[in-house]
């Protein structure tokens, strides 16, 4: 086993409690969840790597690439799918030592984020400076950059944020008016 010697090569970034391991056995995925409350949940991780910075990650994938064990990336827990689900030789590296939010570059439309920023803290964020991601799922205050495909890892467009009282059709050529939005209309900004 390659527990030992990431302990030895990586030392303070691995954990291999016990309390600790089980945190990462079940996800947000209504099967996994539902074979954990029924006392099955899925293996626990070997150990599980806690980086706080780029260079972390860069360590501890490098030392993983060179003994070929495995490294499953951990968001927030957040996925529907048990992608993030390790199995039982997996190294699990938990992204959410990563979440600061390093830029925001309102008039490029771009930020810069950790991978463990919470879409929810993202949002808080960019709100006090009036933008959006307009990325929103049920997870959103769970759910981490780490995982969501629709976002990349480092950066995400930006958007005002709109106000939803004026709409005409779309491609109608029709005035924009204070009116209701009727179905299969676009907002348009304030």
């Amino acid at each position: 086993m390659w527990l030992s010697d990431a302990r030895e090569a990586l030392g303070g970034l691995i954990d291999n409690r016990d309390d600790v391991r089980e945190g990462y056995r079940v996800d947000a995925w209504p099967l996994a969840v539902k074979r954990a409350r029924n006392g099955s949940p899925g293996p626990a991780p070997v150990a599980v790597a806690l980086p706080c910075s780029t260079a972390d990650v860069a360590r501890v994938l490098a030392w993983a690439a060179h003994r070929g064990v495995a490294v499953v990336p951990w968001g927030g827990g957040s996925s529907v799918t048990g992608a993030p689900l390790p199995t039982g030789d997996a190294l699990v590296m938990d992204m959410r030592g990563l979440s600061r939010v390093r830029e925001i570059d309102s008039s490029g439309g771009r930020v810069t984020v950790e991978a463990g920023v919470t879409g929810g803290e993202l949002e808080r964020i960019l709100a006090e400076q009036g933008m959006t991601t307009w990325f929103s799922p049920q997870s959103l205050h769970r759910s981490t950059v780490a995982r969501p495909p629709e976002l990349s890892i480092s950066r995400t467009r930006l958007r005002p944020r709109m106000s939803m009282t004026r709409a005409s059709p779309v491609g109608s050529g029709a005035p924009v008016t204070d009116e209701p939005p009727p179905h299969g209309t676009t907002a348009t900004p304030r």
